[in-house]
């Protein structure tokens, strides 16, 4: 497994808790890293008609292990 650096594992800790914000660990950088390693995706919320889609981020089984003491 690659190694993460803080700022990821940080990341990934937040989206875990459901909490993503703007300023935070997650930059856009950081969220690309971490879906091209397989460590998190997106999934699709519920879109109503007339509405933006939205997308929630979520840990993939290899970003829970990733979490995971050694």
């Amino acid at each position: 497994m690659p190694g993460l650096h803080p700022r990821e594992i940080d990341c990934l800790r937040r989206i875990a808790r459901g909490e993503i914000d703007a300023g935070g660990p997650c930059t856009d950088e950081v969220l690309r890293r971490l879906a091209g390693l397989g460590f998190i995706e997106q999934v699709p919320t519920l879109c109503l008609p007339l509405e933006m889609p939205r997308a929630a981020l979520h840990l993939t089984p290899a970003g829970r292990a990733a979490l995971e003491p050694d």
